[in-house]
């Protein structure tokens, strides 16, 4: 076999490794936790979610530092874009899909605190960490936050719900 067909079989493989593993059809497990006034589809709100890192990168001069900068801020929206809520389970991501499944949480208002199960890719099961949960709904704009316990909350997610859930 030439090299040249040996590398297009490698390339074939990956094509398809990669489709598999941007499927998000897995089969979402319920959780027990009642998450249905959050429950929907939601997109990302970018100005408000990331407003420090897009400041940062408009008064950044450096190129080089501008550009690994906004390839951070693109693998952030990557990371929330495509965010579902269903059944105590919060799906989002555009190649690499996290889950994060509440396991408990206390609904006050229309606020919910608790702990979860984040796993970093779906297609990667034993990438987990238990994590704490905060969601809060105003209109159609969640601010969600998770984190592990010896970590301080980073700023929330703000997203939006899609019109088709109201």
């Amino acid at each position: 076999m030439g090299m040249m067909m040996r590398h297009s079989l490698a390339l074939i493989r990956f094509v398809v490794f990669l489709t598999a593993c941007t499927a998000s059809d897995a089969p979402i497990i319920e959780s027990a936790v009642d998450t249905s006034l959050f429950d929907g589809d939601y997109t990302l709100v970018e100005a408000d979610t990331f407003a420090t890192l897009i400041e940062e990168i408009e008064r950044t001069e450096d190129q080089e530092r501008r550009k690994a900068l906004e390839v951070i801020l693109q693998s952030e929206v990557d990371l929330y874009s495509h965010f579902v809520m269903e059944h105590g389970v919060i799906r989002s991501g555009k190649l690499i899909i996290q889950e994060i499944s509440l396991t408990s949480g206390t609904l006050e208002g229309n606020t919910l605190q608790g702990t979860a199960i984040w796993h970093e890719d779906i297609r990667h099961p034993g990438d987990m960490a238990e994590v704490n949960v905060e969601l809060s709904i105003e209109d159609n704009l969640l601010y969600f936050t998770y984190h592990e316990s010896d970590i301080q909350a980073a700023d929330a997610i703000v997203l939006i719900r899609d019109s088709q859930d109201n």
